[in-house]
């Protein structure tokens, strides 16, 4: 029989989000999860570092932490600058006796290796970049999973979650639904759920929805008029353009220029659209290098009275990310006018 033994600090520190974000408020709130690992008390304070750009709110509050306890501590950020820019800050834990701990505790079940712990340091991107707060209501209806609605919430942009039945049931009071990635492949009802996300948009509403995938579609038609393809950017420093450049989602309230595509993580996109009619307007493209320049990747069409906004774009991987050009971008979208 092997014992395992883990060496841990006194103290670790876990962000509950992968990013600070402050956009229409002058500070953001974000909670901390900071445990005692040793059988002793321990008392001191948090502290932030790795830029200028940044304080916290509570630099002076003395912490408490019991033998073997966790504490969540609502830690607010205070950006000295609303810049536009991201960059990276670093908090730590300096305790009453001068000892400094900045360190994550990560673990993770696994059955071909069993449990595994890492200890990064606790560290994380952060973005002002400044907003005027909309009074528009904005919805959001859960796709496959993904953190932006949460990331937009702490940034000060009120969005309100709903269930697949509060859709069907016409129960949703809101300006603009936000539908979540891959909706209609995790839905047991997808007719009925696009047949409910066409209704809120014939009645004033805005949908934007995100990738969809056509596994497990009986019908590539996702949207009237609109087919979904395979057609995806890899590369996250392909080139993106406007293609309707005098579109107001590519103008107000932010000016989408070409500094704004700079910072993508991983992709540019995903199931862009490989087909619609006259009605949708195709507002970007670009494509990876030696490939056809894709024109699917954000269409907009007005419908009934409102809306119908179709994207491939990833921003389920850059709102996280704290990229700014995908934070203005899907701002702009949400606020667009009728």
């Amino acid at each position: 029989m092997v014992d395992v033994y883990r060496l841990l600090p006194k103290v670790t520190l876990n962000p509950m989000r992968p990013a600070v974000v402050a956009m229409t408020e002058r500070s953001v709130r974000m909670p901390v999860a900071l445990k005692n690992h040793s059988q002793y008390s321990c008392r001191g304070r948090l502290q932030l570092g790795g830029t200028e750009d940044w304080r916290l709110g509570l630099e002076d509050t003395l912490i408490e932490l019991e033998p073997g306890s966790t504490k969540t501590v609502d830690v607010e950020f205070v950006p000295r600058r609303f810049d536009g820019k991201t960059t990276e800050i670093s908090l730590h834990f300096l305790s009453h006796d001068g000892q400094v701990f900045d360190r994550q505790w990560t673990e993770s079940q696994y059955d071909h290796i069993g449990r595994v712990g890492i200890l990064p340091v606790a560290k994380l991107p952060a973005l002002a970049l400044p907003a005027t707060k909309t009074q528009r209501s904005i919805a959001f209806l859960p796709g496959a999973g993904e953190l932006s609605p949460e990331m937009l919430n702490g940034a000060g942009i009120e969005i309100q979650t709903i269930g697949e039945q509060d859709l069907l049931d016409g129960k949703v009071e809101a300006k603009v639904l936000w539908v979540g990635i891959r909706s209609l492949n995790i839905s047991s009802r997808p007719e009925a759920l696009k047949a409910a996300l066409l209704r809120f948009a014939e009645q004033g509403g805005h949908v934007i929805m995100q990738y969809i995938t056509v596994s497990g579609l009986a019908n590539k038609e996702i949207l009237p008029g609109l087919k979904l393809g395979r057609q995806r950017i890899t590369q996250e420093k392909s080139i993106i353009k406007g293609q309707a450049t005098q579109h107001p989602c590519l103008l107000k309230p932010f000016e989408i220029q070409g500094k704004d595509w700079e910072g993508w993580v991983q992709e540019r996109g995903l199931y862009f659209a490989e087909s619609w009619s006259p009605e949708w307007i195709p507002v970007l493209q670009g494509g990876d290098s030696g490939e056809p320049e894709q024109s699917g990747i954000l269409l907009i069409r007005s419908h009934g009275r409102g809306k119908l906004v179709y994207t491939g774009l990833s921003f389920f991987r850059q709102i996280p990310a704290a990229v700014p050009g995908a934070y203005a971008l899907l701002f702009n979208l949400l606020n667009m006018e009728d």
